[in-house]
């Protein structure tokens, strides 16, 4: 269990389930609130508002202080008709606790466990190509969805214009052996490269025990010590 769980996060955070008809709840009539709690990852004292757009089962999570806008996150239906979680929006504030969103991840995984939910996905936004509004904090998704385990595609038409200034470190960017984001945070030097020149993209997180998606994820939460026992 992630160390910040007990203080963050409830598992008796009411789910209420008014606004779904039986017919769009993917099959997930049967299955606990705590589960579902830990699925949309909730803050202790978060609101969360559970419907359906006749696609995804959505889950919206407002808290009085922690979450500024809002965090939306979805259960899809792939077209080989297994489910997958989606992250559409996850939004912190300044205030929020530092790993606050590692711990919520570990939660959500330890759900998508439990109901055999092969993958979570996001779009990481953020870095050199995404400006700051007006107000608001630097958009970090980018850097820390890959830290926590999210694998995504490098050396696309984003990335080519800057392997060629980096020609010797990390290892791999310039002749092109390095073609994921797991590579690349792999290599030494790798994280600091990424932090400085990443760009916003698709990623996504392989939940099953033995996958490099979740070995990231046990390693992240043990070295900055927010992990005391399994998931």
């Amino acid at each position: 269990m992630c160390t910040l769980e007990p203080e963050w996060f409830d598992d008796e955070l009411p789910i209420s389930r008014n606004n779904v008809d039986a017919a769009d709840v993917l099959g997930m009539d049967h299955i606990s609130d705590t589960t579902l709690v830990h699925l949309c990852g909730a803050p202790r004292n978060a609101t969360v508002d559970m419907y359906s757009d006749g696609q995804a089962l959505i889950f919206e999570v407002t808290h009085p202080s922690l979450i500024p806008t809002r965090n939306h996150i979805e259960v899809r239906v792939a077209p080989d008709r297994q489910f997958y979680v989606y992250l559409k929006q996850i939004h912190y504030g300044a205030n929020a606790p530092a790993g606050i969103g590692a711990a919520m991840l570990c939660r959500i995984v330890r759900a998508c466990l439990a109901l055999r939910i092969g993958s979570i996905h996001a779009y990481a936004i953020g870095g050199r190509k995404t400006a700051t509004p007006k107000g608001m904090q630097r958009f970090l998704g980018y850097y820390a969805w890959p830290r926590y385990g999210f694998d995504g595609a490098f050396g696309g038409r984003d990335d080519e214009p800057l392997i060629a200034h980096y020609p010797h470190l990390p290892a791999g960017v310039a002749d092109g052996s390095v073609q994921s984001l797991h590579q690349l945070l792999d290599r030494e030097g790798g994280t600091q490269f990424w932090f400085v020149n990443g760009t916003a993209r698709s990623v996504r997180f392989e939940v099953a025990v033995d996958s490099r998606s979740m070995l990231r994820l046990v390693k992240y939460l043990t070295d900055k010590g927010i992990l005391d026992y399994g998931f």
